[in-house]
C-alpha cells in the first residue's frame, strides 16, 4: 500500500523536477563570446613599458603608445579591429602607423592576434595580465619593417610590454 502511494506520486515529482530545471534556464544567460570579453580588455590606450629586439633592450620607443579600438560584431567576432601607434616610432620600425588586427582562429584566439591580415600579416602572441593592466606582445618581423626601414634593424623577434590604467 505504501509502495502504491509512492509509485502514484512519481509522475508528479518528475513534472516538478522538469519545471524547476527549465525555469532556471533564461534566455540571455549564455556567456559572452571570448572575443567580446577580450576586446573589452584590449580596447584602450596602452603605454610602452619596454621594447626588446631579441635580448637587446631598445630605448627608441620611449613615448610609443598603442591605441586598440573596435566595436564587437557578433557576425564577425574575430575582427578586424583597429590599432594606431602614437608617439615615438623610430625609422625603421616594426610597427606601421596604423592598421587592423583580428583574433586567431579557434583556441588560438586565447594567445594570438593577427596584425594586418592579408597585407603585411604578422602573428603576435599576447599575454594579458590577470588585472588587464599589462599587455605583452611577442612577434617576429621577417622583412624590412615600415617607414623606410632597413631589414637588419627591424628583422627578428620583438617583445613589447605595454601598461594601462
Amino acid at each position: 500500500m505504501i509502495i502504491m502511494k509512492f509509485l502514484r506520486n512519481i509522475p508528479l515529482v518528475l513534472v516538478l523536477a522538469v519545471t524547476v530545471l527549465f525555469s532556471s534556464c533564461k534566455p540571455g544567460d549564455d556567456p559572452d563570446p571570448f572575443e567580446k570579453v577580450q576586446l573589452a580588455k584590449f580596447a584602450k590606450t596602452w603605454t610602452i613599458s619596454s621594447a626588446k629586439l631579441g635580448s637587446t633592450v631598445r630605448d627608441d620607443f620611449s613615448t610609443l603608445s598603442l591605441v586598440i579600438a573596435g566595436t564587437f560584431n557578433t557576425s564577425s567576432p574575430k575582427g578586424p579591429y583597429q590599432y594606431t601607434v602614437n608617439g615615438t616610432r623610430p625609422n625603421p620600425s616594426p610597427w606601421p602607423a596604423s592598421g587592423s588586427w583580428s583574433f586567431a582562429e579557434g583556441e588560438g584566439a586565447k594567445t594570438t592576434i593577427i596584425r594586418d591580415s592579408g597585407t603585411n600579416e604578422v602573428q603576435m602572441s599576447y599575454v594579458l595580465s590577470a588585472d588587464a593592466k599589462t599587455l605583452t606582445l611577442n612577434f617576429t618581423v621577417a622583412g624590412t619593417g615600415w617607414a623606410g626601414s632597413r631589414t637588419n634593424e627591424v628583422e627578428g623577434n620583438w617583445e613589447f610590454i605595454f601598461t594601462t590604467n
